[in-house]
């Protein structure tokens, strides 16, 4: 964290109302509004997240980062799959399960999903759609979602190549490089980005999509 001032803020994630979450989730940024990039970017991600990670009706994803379930919810209504969501965020994930709208989809806290990993859950693939940025200590939810991966597991990223962190002064850039953590805990199976058909240009040349898989045989 850089300023001796700065301090990690979580509270910047709460919020009153679904449409406040969804300005957190997706910002409006220059040349787009949130609208704009909830309907584009999640219409591009549906295809390419599904095609990736191939969910089925027997199929357990974990959405890290879910907020309301945006991811959520287009995986459980166009797979059958079942997701369970985890977000640092209460309000977000008291809204979650409404926006969502499925049995098959659950939310938890991450001190619960820590414990229930301890005690042996695992996920067939993970999904975390601009969260890792925002992480205070990155290193540690990369290898949480690894520990929570079986063996072979897959893991979809889109990102920030830049992090930030919300704290008491405002948005940080920490200057921890996310992209070294993914490689150095997963295979890389590709490395792309947005399309500019979806997005703006200044959203896809600073942002990455990263498709990963966790190494078969590895427990942790």
């Amino acid at each position: 964290m850089t300023g001796p001032q700065a301090s990690y803020y979580p509270q910047a994630f709460e919020v009153k109302d679904e449409a406040e979450a969804r300005e957190i989730i997706l910002t409006p940024e220059r040349g787009t509004t949130t609208g704009e990039r909830w309907e584009k970017e999640t219409a591009f991600l549906k295809g390419d997240v599904i095609d990736f990670l191939a969910p089925d009706p027997g199929s357990l994803i974990l959405d890290y980062g879910c907020g309301i379930g945006r991811m959520a919810k287009v995986l459980v209504e166009s797979t059958g799959c079942s997701v369970i969501g985890v977000d640092i965020s209460a309000s977000m994930r008291r809204l979650a399960p409404g926006h969502v709208g499925s049995d098959r989809f659950s939310v938890l806290s991450k001190t619960a999903f820590e414990r229930l990993i301890a005690k042996g859950l695992r996920v067939d693939a993970c999904v975390a759609l601009w969260v890792l940025q925002h992480c205070l200590r990155v290193r540690e939810d990369v290898q949480l979602i690894k520990s929570a991966l079986r063996p072979g597991g897959l893991l979809y990223v889109l990102n920030n190549f830049s992090s930030v962190v919300p704290t008491n002064v405002g948005w940080v850039n920490d200057g921890v490089e996310i992209i070294p953590i993914l490689d150095a805990e997963f295979e890389v199976v590709d490395v792309g980005r947005l399309p500019t058909a979806f997005t703006t240009e200044a959203l896809a040349n600073g942002s990455f999509i990263a498709k990963l898989k966790k190494e078969a045989g590895r427990a942790a």
